[in-house]
């Protein structure tokens, strides 16, 4: 009875750290698997599902290269907790950031609107303190979306044309 509302959206994300054929990337010991990864096994495109297989087949691969390094035990390292209140308003309220990311950096991109993006996300992170001991976890989960936004939006004001699932318009 009722019209049915219709938006773009992205269904996944196609990943974009590229690795080798064991899940490796250009970190040491940093392995990137499934959606994140860029294998190239599905061009700039992938069916539903084909990410499935690929994920269990790279994270095989990968658990196969790290017993062959056999790595040293090492103690777990945990950030420092602190007393220490830091600003709220220097971290970009996390509803914020997400929409400027959906309107600027989604399906349809404008030079205009990734422009704006970046100044404001440049804007955020710069005020950001350095000092990691005085944040909490949704604080740095905060800033790592502030920073994936940051890196997606320059890459894609730097690709003028249209790929797979991104468009310039």
């Amino acid at each position: 009875t009722d019209k049915l509302p219709i938006t773009p959206a992205a269904h996944y994300m196609n990943g974009g750290v590229l690795t080798d054929l064991d899940a490796k990337t250009s970190v040491p010991n940093l392995y990137a698997i499934g959606e994140v990864a860029c294998t190239g096994v599905h061009g700039a495109n992938r069916l539903a599902s084909n990410s499935l297989l690929e994920g269990i087949v790279f994270a095989y691969r990968a658990i196969q290269d790290i017993c062959r390094q056999s790595p040293v035990k090492q103690e777990k390292q945990y950030l420092p907790i602190s007393s220490n209140k830091i600003n709220e308003q220097l971290i970009p309220n996390r509803l914020s950031l997400q929409h400027l990311l959906f309107e600027s950096i989604g399906i349809l991109r404008e030079e205009s609107k990734l422009k704006t993006a970046i100044q404001q996300l440049d804007s955020w992170k710069n005020d950001i303190p350095q000092q990691n001991d005085c944040l909490n976890t949704e604080h740095l989960e905060t800033i790592n979306l502030l920073t994936l936004g940051l890196l997606i939006s320059q890459a894609a004001l730097k690709r003028k044309n249209s790929l797979g699932c991104h468009n310039r318009i």
